[in-house]
């Protein structure tokens, strides 16, 4: 598939998994499916180092996500860390 995913639009307000790409300064980014990445800002209170102190994340980690924010125009995906069960 080329460009992005269009499938991304109705994702947003959902609970989805994703393997942790790589850590940045402004956050961990990481792999929702072919071709979609979003971040997690380095501030979200799931993270390890927030002042929350929530999970330590590393490359190749699976991590729980829920996406926040979706600009289709600048092909961006904003994602929290989702700590919920169920």
């Amino acid at each position: 598939m080329s460009g992005f995913p269009w499938q991304v639009r109705s994702w947003l307000g959902e609970r989805v998994s994703g393997g942790v790409e790589r850590i940045i300064p402004p956050g961990v980014v990481v792999r929702l499916a072919a071709g979609v990445h979003g971040l997690v800002p380095a501030d979200d209170p799931g993270l390890a180092g927030s002042t929350a102190g929530g999970r330590e994340c590393g490359a190749g980690d699976v991590v729980a996500v829920r996406v926040r924010g979706i600009n289709l125009h600048r092909r961006r995906v904003r994602l929290c860390i989702d700590e919920s069960v169920g």
